[in-house]
């Protein structure tokens, strides 16, 4: 089977909706806000966009103008449904600020009346990006399955981490130690030759000085690498050593260093290093902006992806659906979309169980 199937192209509304949110963070001007206006107008899917981008931003100066753009004048069926998302949107950040801020999640008891009235303990949803610090000052951080979060530390690093990663973060005086304990991370490092930046991801080491570069730890390939900006030095570290080094001048004839545009994908067995063009990069890094993108893959590997955001199983009835190519944008955890896309382009049916979704040809 070579034809493609392509899913919806939603990277053009929400990139202009990445620009807006940006612009409404720094203050709209009176001809900004028209402009804007007009923008909204052209497509209903740019309202949508926006909305979903602006949840991402969280900040509540940009939900508070955002409310401001929609007047209920106009199609006040939608807006009303629009502004009553916002409210929500709005009230969970400060619900979501006002419990940590407390430092602890509390559990009020519901009492039922009745000839069968019971207690039960409430338990509130548990958050998808955790921040944890332990008692001997390593701090954690953490998503669940289809949960994304960003930590900025106490020098301006800042980390961005996908679906089900765990990070520690520990630094000293003399040093700046991160350990990737499962899934995948971007970091954007600040500057300091006087600290190194270390990565400890199984048994290798990623050092940088100043530079953007993402970490996976894929458990089919291995730990994947790609550098965004400036440089990283990549070396092998003995997994028992307990203390590592402070710098990697001694580990020089093992290490590799890798470029901006540069992928390195490690295990036990080989190591590879390849170019990445522009749009291999923004395949990879799609995730940041909550989308997933296939250029032509089987679907077997996108189903493996779609696995990582979300608790559902796939599994293909037909061995030759394996190999039916996929490209296109979709969001991450929405597999509705996914399943409508291969019923309508290939005849594929969904049946789902309790524990996975099967897929079959008609």
């Amino acid at each position: 089977m070579s034809k493609l199937l392509e899913f919806p192209d939603f990277q053009k509304s929400h990139d202009e909706a990445c620009g807006w949110v940006a612009r409404m963070d720094a203050g709209l001007s009176a001809s900004d806000r028209a402009a804007l206006e007009d923008w909204l107008a052209k497509s209903p899917q740019h309202a949508e966009a926006l909305f979903e981008e602006c949840k991402l931003w969280d900040d509540m100066d940009v939900m508070a103008e955002l409310s401001e753009l929609f007047p209920v004048t106009r199609n006040a069926t939608f807006h009303k449904r629009f502004r009553r998302r916002l409210a929500v949107g709005v009230c969970a950040v400060v619900a979501g600020l006002s419990l940590w801020l407390s430092g602890i999640w509390h559990a009020p008891l519901i009492e039922t009346n009745g000839p069968q009235a019971q207690t039960e303990v409430y338990r509130p949803p548990v958050p998808s990006y955790l921040s944890t610090e332990l008692e001997d000052g390593t701090w954690i951080h953490e998503t669940t399955i289809g949960g994304r979060g960003s930590a900025r530390l106490m020098d301006g690093t800042s980390i961005m981490l996908n679906t089900n990663t765990r990070v520690a973060v520990r630094y000293s005086p003399v040093r700046r130690l991160v350990i990737l304990e499962r899934g995948e991370a971007t970091f954007n490092v600040t500057p300091d030759s006087a600290r190194p930046f270390d990565v400890r991801a199984g048994d290798r080491l990623v050092q940088a000085v100043g530079t953007i570069f993402n970490l996976h730890l894929n458990p089919e390939t291995g730990l994947e690498v790609s550098v965004t900006e400036g440089r990283v030095r990549v070396a092998r570290i003995d997994r028992a050593r307990p203390a590592l080094p402070t710098d990697l001048a001694g580990d020089r004839a093992i290490g590799q260093v890798l470029l901006a545009g540069e992928l390195l994908v490690t295990n036990e067995v080989r190591s590879a290093v390849t170019k990445l063009a522009p749009g291999d990069i923004d395949a990879k890094l799609a995730w940041q902006r909550g989308m997933l993108f296939f250029r032509g893959e089987p679907l077997d590997t996108a189903l493996r992806e779609v696995e990582r955001y979300t608790t559902a199983e796939f599994e293909l009835a037909d061995p030759e659906l394996a190999d039916i190519k996929v490209g296109g944008y979709f969001r991450a955890g929405e597999l509705d979309q996914l399943l409508a896309a291969l019923e309508e382009n290939f005849g594929i049916r969904a049946t789902k169980t309790d524990s996975k979704i099967v897929l079959s040809s008609d």
